[in-house]
């Protein structure tokens, strides 16, 4: 298994939108090691550089990866969680440091996974 969590890397095919379209975007591996050793599945959140700022976007900065991103202005955007296999991963990209993955991984939990008051 060469891919870890907090890996960004890019799919062989492109992601699937929520408007439709296809586009090919970098991806970070947020499932933890254990699984994804299991059966080589991975769990990610799509990286995007458009302009969009709401309660999904996560703001990133090049000072929050182990080398400068391929674009400014990149955000990840919380709600585009996707599952893949390592044989669909074309390559590695960057790593993002540990105190950041822990931070987009609590912005993905409180806009995504807790469960809305009624």
């Amino acid at each position: 298994m060469p891919y870890s969590q907090r890996d960004l890397i890019y799919l062989k095919e492109d992601i699937l939108l929520p408007d439709g379209k296809d586009l090919p975007h970098p991806v970070l591996i947020i499932s933890s090691n254990r699984s994804n050793r299991y059966e080589n599945r991975y769990t990610g959140v799509m990286m995007s550089a458009t302009s969009s700022k709401d309660k999904f976007s996560f703001q990133c900065a090049n000072e929050m990866f182990e080398s400068p991103l391929p674009k400014a202005g990149c955000q990840f955007r919380t709600y585009i969680v996707l599952g893949f296999n390592e044989s669909q991963i074309a390559k590695f990209l960057n790593r993002m440091k540990a105190i950041h993955f822990e931070m987009l991984l609590e912005e993905i939990k409180e806009t995504v996974f807790i469960m809305d008051s009624k």
